[in-house]
């Protein structure tokens, strides 16, 4: 009865090193695929893994992009973020807000 306990925990400790290799392969699959298609299509600080977005979800980010690596002055991108964030919520109704970190 010891035996099949102990041969039952030595195989889930094998099931979850299985499951756990699985993982870390699936996550390090997605982690260099998404950069093998940022450097392809030349948009890199897109995230990581985009499902279900479309591409009109990055404008804003594309935006930034151009004005941080082409803009003749340089700029507070966190302000700028902010300001963006701030403005959309602005048009939503009366009650939403964006909250700074340093607001809560």
């Amino acid at each position: 009865m010891l035996s099949q306990l102990l041969s039952m925990q030595k195989g889930t400790g094998r099931n979850i090193f299985v499951a756990a290799t699985y993982a870390a392969t699936l996550m390090l699959g997605l982690i260099l695929g998404q950069n093998y298609v940022d450097q392809q299509n030349n948009n890199p600080g897109v995230s990581l893994v985009p499902i279900g977005l479309s591409d009109n979800s990055y404008k804003i980010q594309q935006v930034l992009d151009l004005l941080s690596n082409s803009y003749v002055d340089s700029l507070d991108l966190d302000s700028l973020q902010n300001g963006a964030i701030n403005h959309i919520i602005s048009h939503l109704d009366p009650y939403s807000s964006y909250l700074l970190p340093n607001e809560n």
